[in-house]
């Protein structure tokens, strides 16, 4: 015997939430124009059973944020289109992970040839690289939820290609090939600038007349990693490039390598795994903000101590977001007056007050 028509609504409901919350994904639409427009103007009425898919079009069917900075929240809109000659109603829109906030449009009705807009905001993780994520809007009668894809390219002013030196050895140990090669280092707002060192060191331009130094819209830079390992054989997280671009003073490379693993304490969720500070002179100070997941297990941001004897740091302020449990905790970085020019690569070292810790890398330009 058939269930009865709100149990199996319900049903469908309950499923949709679960899929939707299951976390950012990196797939296409299901809202194809062709697919879509299948249903055509014989669609139900609102309540009514009406296949598969429903009669709405999204315009634009990709939200393509384009070219964004780390760690900023862009907004954007999308239409959604009832094209049918009956009104449909949304139960239930869904980001698919908390890096997407959408406005209230559950329960709303579209009439027959109507539309309403949809806003979305995403918020972009520190590193460079592809975002991506999407909304599930699902409708009454129908048993297919609509997907709206969102993405964006974070870069800086400068760019580094590839965004990340991926040196992880196969399963049999075999070296991945990857450990030299050439960066390519571009502005995105075509301004012609220097790379002034690669981790420290004077750049190895490729391909130049000369030592490179002179500014342009793009350098290629060689690497070597076996340059870079430490005393304990350790790779450093990141590749720090320091420009003289007024926007972009440094640029940093992620390096995949089993020798530059960060030990992480997995109740310790940060939003970003390391400290871009940019530029400051000797003597003076750089405030960056740390947001912390999970504040109530977390607890409050108590110490922060660098392993650097020319940086002190204070805890400023910080807060709890009710909504997502986040804490944001602002940190001030005080450089010491006699502290040399050049990249400054540190390690900070966070105590929260449940008594958990953690430490990350972070890298500042000095220069008077």
């Amino acid at each position: 015997m058939p269930l009865p028509v709100k149990m199996c609504l319900d049903f469908i409901l309950l499923l949709f939430v679960t899929i939707a919350l299951a976390g950012c994904v990196e797939g296409g639409s299901e809202n194809e124009d062709d697919g879509i427009g299948a249903v055509g103007a014989n669609a139900p009425a609102v309540g009514a059973s009406g296949g598969d898919l429903p009669p709405v079009r999204v315009r634009p069917s990709l939200l393509d944020y384009g070219r964004v900075a780390p760690s900023t929240t862009v907004t954007g809109t999308v239409i959604l289109s009832n094209f049918s000659d009956r009104a449909v109603r949304i139960l239930s829109a869904q980001p698919s992970c908390k890096c997407t906030v959408i406005s209230e449009i559950n329960g709303t009705v579209i009439p027959p040839k109507g539309s309403i807009e949809l806003e979305a905001a995403l918020e972009t993780q520190g590193t460079a690289g592809g975002k991506s994520s999407n909304i599930k809007v699902l409708f009454e009668g129908y048993s297919k939820v609509l997907t709206i894809p969102l993405k964006a390219e974070v870069s800086r002013a400068v760019r580094v290609t590839p965004p990340y030196i991926n040196a992880v050895a196969d399963s049999s140990g075999k070296p991945s090939g990857k450990e030299r090669g050439i960066l390519t280092v571009d502005s995105t707002d075509l301004k012609p600038f220097n790379v002034i060192s690669v981790q420290g060191r004077p750049p190895a331009f490729v391909g130049v007349v000369g030592d490179g130094s002179g500014a342009a819209t793009t350098h290629q830079i060689g690497y070597d990693l076996d340059e870079h390992y430490d005393a304990e054989g350790r790779l450093p997280r990141f590749m720090v490039l320091e420009t003289d671009h007024p926007d972009a003073p440094l640029v940093e490379v992620l390096i995949r390598h089993k020798a530059s693993n960060l030990q992480l304490n997995r109740n310790f969720k940060l939003t970003d795994y390391k400290m871009n500070l940019g530029q400051c002179a000797p003597g003076g100070s750089v405030r960056h903000d740390v947001v912390i997941h999970e504040a109530t297990t977390v607890g409050d941001l108590v110490i922060a101590t660098p392993d650097s004897p020319f940086v002190t740091i204070a805890v400023a302020g910080q807060s709890v977001d009710d909504e997502t449990d986040d804490l944001t905790a602002t940190l001030e970085f005080t450089f010491s007056p006699d502290v040399p020019d050049g990249l400054r690569y540190f390690q900070v070292r966070l105590f929260s007050s449940s008594q958990f810790e953690l430490s990350v890398p972070a890298f500042v330009s000095i220069r008077r």
